[in-house]
């Protein structure tokens, strides 16, 4: 394993959890990428050292927006590197769809290292 190449990943409850297993070991993760997950506003300093890629559905009902919009925002004002993608007319399950099908997604995921 290259310890300096750890990613995380989640769709909804698994973008809960890459949140907070963000949140919980800082230290560890080289990028993230949660998708309509919910997130915790205070846990920014902990994890602004880590480069996110956040989706989300304009449509959610299931996980609202608001809550991506929110992380997006404190991150970018906390000079952190994070990229948001929102997805119009979309509601929950489809933005997963579409953000793996982002043709820069794995690109941008293996660019990312704990060590630049």
């Amino acid at each position: 394993i290259d310890t300096d190449r750890v990613y995380i990943t989640g769709l909804s409850m698994g973008g809960f959890g890459t949140w907070e297993f963000t949140s919980r070991r800082s230290d560890l993760f080289a990028a993230a990428i949660p998708m309509a997950g919910y997130s915790d506003p205070n846990q920014v300093e902990n994890i602004k050292n880590i480069p996110f890629w956040i989706f989300h559905g304009a449509s959610d009902t299931s996980n609202p927006v608001e809550g991506s919009r929110t992380m997006y925002k404190l991150l970018s004002d906390a000079g952190a590197d994070v990229t948001y993608t929102e997805y119009e007319d979309t509601g929950h399950g489809e933005s997963f769809k579409k953000a793996f099908n982002e043709p820069d997604l794995i690109d941008w995921l293996f660019s990312k290292t704990k060590t630049n």
